[in-house]
């Protein structure tokens, strides 16, 4: 080889290296950058702030990421920094940028490979994919150190599961981090309550209560506090007798005294004609009541003189007490209910009861004690577990 050439090769290495050393620099710029960015989000994120304070930080966060990714953005093309722009992209929601960047690195075997996976986890999230990011979260969850992008996956899974194995698992995945992000810990009441109704479905009520309590006294937020209260004083109602029905108005049944249903399973739900979700629930409380009736069970449709009237007919706006109760019969008649059906002028069984939303269903066993409550819609599934546990029991 000629004196020449190896001048050449060595110009060429000593460049490469040159540029090299530029973009660990420019690199180190970009994610030292980006650290001051989420630090400053974590220092000024409080539960203390309004939900509005705390959503303007974060898009203002996003904001300074779109920025960074302008400033840095095109000088570096490592894997690390396919990476940190992938973070930025997703901090910005621009999910096809990232997600074309996290599938070259997986693709192509990179020793970043568990790192663009927890990113592609994120994205799976946002896009409300949640089968496919379990799946994924659990191949890689053991080869990651705990991280804003980790924890924050733990939290979507504790909180927003339908599976109670999950909620549980990431549940106490999340509590039992080491450090967990400020802007993260704002959640931890939240995980509680969530971890308190799963222990209560292992029928553990006196544990459930504890947790509960523990999330109430955790959480700044007046709402929520309020909104916890009252499903704590529900959950101290289980395994107590279920408190009297007083109703005027009794439709498709002679009046009924929860005493005097021992040996059946009764269901009360809460209802009134104007919840669209009620009058969504009423086919399929029907077709429980047709199908368990003669194994036992009496469900009860329990509503209130509310003073105005409303349906999918349309609203009649203010009506004495008596057109009222002629509208409930009507509507009843209309939508084939069968099941009895109790409407109160006082309404005074929503506070015995605890209820504050509805649809409500409160499950009363057969020894006339409260066994379950369940408030809101799409629980098909449960309350039907539900009744036939109930029904079995002796």
């Amino acid at each position: 080889m000629s004196r020449k050439l190896v001048f050449i090769l060595i110009a060429i290495l000593i460049a490469l290296s040159c540029q090299s050393g530029k973009e660990e620099e420019i690199l180190k710029k970009f994610s030292n950058e980006y650290t001051l960015i989420k630090n400053r989000y974590e220092e000024n994120v409080s539960p203390a702030n309004s939900r509005e304070q705390n959503q303007a930080l974060y898009f203002r966060k996003a904001e300074e990421c779109e920025e960074l990714l302008k400033k840095y953005g095109n000088q570096v093309s490592s894997d690390a920094a396919k990476l940190l722009k992938c973070k930025l992209y997703i901090e910005c929601s621009r999910f096809d940028d990232a997600e074309q960047i996290i599938n070259g690195l997986i693709e192509n075997d990179s020793s970043l490979i568990n790192e663009a996976k927890m990113a592609k986890v994120q994205i799976l999230i946002y896009r409300e994919r949640p089968d496919e990011a379990l799946l994924l979260l659990r191949e890689i969850q053991d080869k990651l150190k705990p991280g804003l992008e980790l924890l924050s996956a733990y939290l979507y899974f504790a909180l927003y599961s339908k599976d109670s194995s999950v909620i549980e698992t990431y549940g106490h995945k999340f509590l039992d981090s080491p450090e967990i992000p400020r802007s993260l810990s704002v959640y931890t009441p939240d995980v509680n309550r969530a971890l308190a109704f799963v222990t209560l479905l292992k029928n553990d009520r006196e544990g459930a209560v504890g947790i509960l309590e523990k999330a109430i006294a955790e959480t700044t937020d007046r709402e929520k506090k309020s909104k916890w209260e009252t499903e704590l004083a529900r959950l101290r109602l289980l395994g107590n007798p279920a408190p009297p029905i007083f109703a005027e108005t009794w439709l498709n049944s002679n009046p009924l005294d929860l005493a005097q249903l021992k040996d059946r399973v009764a269901l009360v739900v809460f209802w009134a004609p104007w919840s669209n979700y009620c009058r969504q629930a009423i086919p399929k409380w029907e077709e429980l009541y047709g199908k368990y009736k003669d194994r036992g069970l009496v469900i009860i449709g329990l509503t209130k003189l509310y003073g105005n009237y409303k349906d999918e007919n349309g609203d009649r706006g203010i009506v004495i007490d008596k057109d009222e109760i002629a509208l409930i019969k009507e509507f009843i008649a209309r939508n084939r209910a069968t099941f009895p059906v109790a409407v109160s002028i006082e309404g005074t069984n929503s506070e015995s009861y605890k209820i504050e939303d509805i649809p409500a269903v409160v499950f009363i066993d057969k020894k006339g004690k409260v066994a379950h409550i369940l408030v809101g819609i799409g629980q098909e599934v449960v309350i039907e577990n539900k009744i036939k546990q109930l029904l079995e029991e002796n």
